[in-house]
């Protein structure tokens, strides 16, 4: 029983220790949806790099 006691509030100490002494970046909303969307551009210009590279291989316009 004691055992499972101290344990316990063992883990809450640490729990609100930490909740104590936060050291994490604050990233406003404005910034999430600017790497949001410049996320989606770029994968939008690899994808149609990719599919465009695969169209000139298939018609032998392609010079190594």
């Amino acid at each position: 029983y004691w055992n499972e006691v101290f344990n316990v509030s063992f883990l809450k100490t640490i729990y609100y220790a930490e909740l104590d002494n936060v050291n994490c970046y604050r990233i406003e909303p404005v910034t999430m949806v600017g790497i949001v969307i410049g996320d989606l551009a770029l994968t939008v210009l690899l994808v149609s790099i990719a599919y465009h590279c695969n169209n000139f291989m298939k018609q032998g316009n392609w010079f190594l």
